[in-house]
């Protein structure tokens, strides 16, 4: 007898566990006013973006009856939350103009109910700024446009098929971006449908702006540079030679052009071109860094080495930088960024060279194809390919990370935003 009743006991504490499981999991888990912590959902989606002073906070509506509105919460970076404003249940997006250019703050947002208020969203940090980038990702075959600081996201346009090289030549606030599969130029300017320039221009390597003007120039692999005006919308193609490696505009409008092992001067104006230095024979100039007043960067990737020019003359060298494929100048605080490849180790370092020493900033644990130097605060902007994800390196060497937005990032681009 004793044992029945042990098993009618067992049986009925059993049903009531059922019971009371099957409830939990039939409970609403996107009710954010649940005062049950296990069920209460987070449904905010909280995506953050910059553009020069404003910060824009933007998230998924919150479906409830017991909404009466969102709270934003602020902080300067290493602060404590605390509420900064409040918008309407009708509003899911919010713009903060009270902050100031390069200093990071942190942002989060939570719902009210009529009695209740939900946790807060993920905090998220952002350094506002008065420049963005741009990046193409290969696999989404599209073009981003990040806030100053590279790690959020403003827009993604994929209309293009293979989009292989971005410049942003500072007229009137354009990108241009080359389709290598449709052998296509088109600009873009935020806010409107990119528009194409040229067509019918394959095997292009790199492009390169002028200065205060709406020129361009595209090197090619057939030994040819073709001058694009943007306003005009007209071409000229320039010939020569030898073999085109590397390009760069000049200070004072100018174009530098490396065919073999020579560096060439080319007028903008009347395409005149000048023998201007010559590397040894086994060399190849892979990239140009006219830094002003007759002050010159080579990168040989043979060599291992950066040539210095100055007034025309070899001034110097840096060495130990591997094999160099890219030099970004910095005039901000004449520094030199400096792209390699360790070929034997099969890895990219990045080196800055600084007050005649160069120190190795960072190691990528995968393929890095670009960078891009910051003109306001210094920072390095690279992105990982293999892992799709981009780090931002500080002159003092401090190296922040993010994803890279669903993409493997080829190509960087940085741009000054107009003033307003």
């Amino acid at each position: 007898m004793k044992q029945l009743h042990k098993y009618r006991t067992r049986t009925l504490l059993l049903i009531i566990l059922v019971v009371v499981i099957t409830g939990c999991y039939d409970r609403e888990r996107i009710n954010p006013f649940d005062p049950n912590s296990d069920t209460q959902a987070e449904p905010f989606n909280l995506r953050v973006e910059s553009s020069g002073n404003r910060v824009t906070l933007a998230w998924s509506p919150v479906d409830s009856p017991d909404l009466t509105g969102y709270n934003i919460y602020r902080a300067l970076q290493g602060n404590t939350l605390s509420k900064f404003a409040s918008v309407a249940d009708s509003v899911s997006r919010f713009t903060d103009t009270d902050v100031t250019n390069l200093t990071p703050y942190v942002y989060s947002v939570s719902a009210n109910g009529n009695e209740d208020e939900t946790f807060l969203a993920t905090p998220d940090t952002i350094i506002p700024g008065p420049t963005r980038y741009w990046a193409l990702s290969d696999g989404a075959q599209s073009m981003l446009h990040l806030s100053h600081d590279g790690f959020h996201l403003n827009e993604s346009i994929s209309i293009f098929i293979a989009p292989e090289l971005i410049i942003a030549p500072g007229f009137r606030n354009l990108v241009l971006i080359y389709d290598r599969y449709e052998g296509a130029l088109y600009w873009y300017q935020p806010g409107s449908e990119p528009s194409l320039i040229v067509s019918e221009l394959d095997q292009v390597l790199d492009i390169f702006k002028t200065a205060g003007s709406s020129k361009i120039f595209m090197l090619r692999q057939d030994s040819t540079v073709v001058a694009v005006d943007i306003e005009s919308q007209t071409t000229q193609t320039v010939r020569f030679s030898g073999k085109l490696t590397a390009g760069a505009v000049g200070s004072n409008g100018g174009l530098w052009i490396a065919e073999d092992n020579s560096l060439l001067w080319m007028s903008s104006g009347n395409y005149q071109k000048v023998r201007f230095y010559e590397v040894p024979e086994e060399s190849e100039i892979t990239s140009i860094a006219d830094a002003g007043d007759d002050l010159m960067f080579l990168a040989l990737r043979e060599a291992g080495k950066v040539v210095i020019l100055q007034n025309g003359n070899k001034e110097g060298e840096i060495t130990e930088v591997d094999n160099p494929v890219q030099i970004e100048y910095s005039d901000l605080d004449n520094s030199l960024w400096i792209r390699s490849y360790n070929s034997s180790l099969g890895i990219y370092r990045i080196y800055r060279y600084q007050g005649e020493e160069s120190t190795r900033m960072f190691t990528g644990a995968g393929s890095l194809y670009d960078i891009a130097v910051n003109p306001v605060d210094g920072t390095c902007l690279t992105a990982d390919y293999d892992n799709e994800r981009f780090y931002r390196i500080q002159p003092d060497g401090a190296v922040q990370s993010h994803g890279s937005f669903g993409g493997k990032v080829h190509e960087l681009v940085v741009q000054r935003l107009p003033s307003d």
